[in-house]
């Protein structure tokens, strides 16, 4: 209907609102529990893609796959307006195709591009600048967020959501998911 992948956005954040502590390098924050990083890698075999922005590639060194679930691995994607990835980076693994966007990297093309290519949905992880962009251009269909009952007090702050979102609430073990879908606009 609107020529684009059905976009789901995915994080996890401490009670008081950060995903990550300021690093330039070493160990991201834990705040998954082994169950719900399962679920994650669910979500990952259950769609096409996945994407990440530059610095989590740069900073965590990701592979995107999908280890936790029985399944295949989604196409991983990437932008480097910058040209900071090097081959060395786990992302671009023989584990599964990726798509590097460098020089248009407007949201309306990349997902017009993706759509062109048969992907039908992407699971957007991150990071905190990747995921807001979506939702300040509301170019997303679903946001699930993992809430872990920790608090940081400082670190990387979480994207933030419009008030007053339909939401679903599960609580798995000590943390809370909830399920946000954007405001239809008429």
């Amino acid at each position: 209907e609107q020529h684009r992948p059905y976009v789901i956005l995915k994080w996890a954040q401490t009670a008081d609102g950060y995903i990550d502590i300021v690093r330039d390098a070493g160990e991201p924050l834990t705040i998954s529990t082994p169950l719900t990083k399962q679920l994650v890698h669910q979500q990952r075999a259950e769609n096409m893609a996945i994407m990440v922005g530059t610095k989590t590639v740069l900073l965590d060194n990701p592979r995107l796959l999908t280890t936790r679930w029985s399944g295949r691995n989604p196409i991983r994607i990437t932008l480097d307006r910058h040209g900071r990835l090097t081959p060395d980076y786990r992302i671009f693994s023989e584990d599964a195709p990726t798509i590097v966007y460098r020089d248009n990297t407007d949201w309306h093309f990349i997902l017009q591009d993706l759509a062109q290519r048969n992907i039908h949905s992407v699971l957007v992880e991150g990071g905190t600048t990747l995921l807001q962009s979506f939702i300040d251009a509301n170019l997303w269909d679903e946001a699930h967020v993992e809430t872990a009952p920790i608090t940081l007090e400082e670190g990387v702050k979480a994207p933030i959501l419009p008030d007053g979102l339909p939401k679903e609430t599960t609580q798995i073990g000590t943390h809370r998911k909830e399920i946000y879908q954007p405001r239809k606009t008429t």
